[in-house]
């Protein structure tokens, strides 16, 4: 197990560090104008003062309720021992999700989202790890008879 968690471990900090960078890249090397990827897709540079799917709220009330539901998982996860793997990086996945928006927010005073996909709002890796993250916590508690 203690393999398992570490392995999980180094591919959650990969993921970190993955959206961290294209971040950075987007902010410090991408033209104005962005770049089209395809015609569905344009990856450029947004900051998003709001929630998730730009749902209004001001961002020091963002931060901090990103923060408190931060802590709170953070809590979760060292406390519980014998958590289950996949459950541990469902948890995991929205913790670095939430910490990379949540670095942002600070440096920022937003999130930077860059992924313009076709209709939808335009969004970030970080807001995939949480989406994806809350979408295995759900079938892990599903599975274990919790939900």
């Amino acid at each position: 197990m203690f393999k398992s968690v570490l392995k999980s471990n180094l591919l959650l900090l990969l993921l970190f560090l993955l959206d961290r960078l294209i971040k950075y890249l987007v902010i410090h090397l991408l033209p104005l104008k962005g770049a089209f990827v395809s015609p569905y897709l344009k990856i450029k540079a947004t900051l998003n003062p709001h929630l998730a799917l730009s749902l209004p709220l001001a961002n020091y009330l963002a931060a901090i309720l990103s923060l408190i539901i931060t802590v709170i998982l953070i809590y979760y996860l060292i406390k519980s021992a014998k958590i289950s793997l996949p459950l541990y990086f469902s948890l995991g996945l929205v913790i670095i999700g939430a910490i990379s928006n949540l670095l942002d927010r600070f440096k920022f005073a937003g999130v930077i989202d860059y992924l313009d996909l076709w209709r939808l709002p335009t969004f970030n890796l970080s807001d995939l790890y949480i989406i994806i993250g809350l979408l295995l916590l759900t079938l892990s508690l599903r599975k274990l008879g919790k939900l």
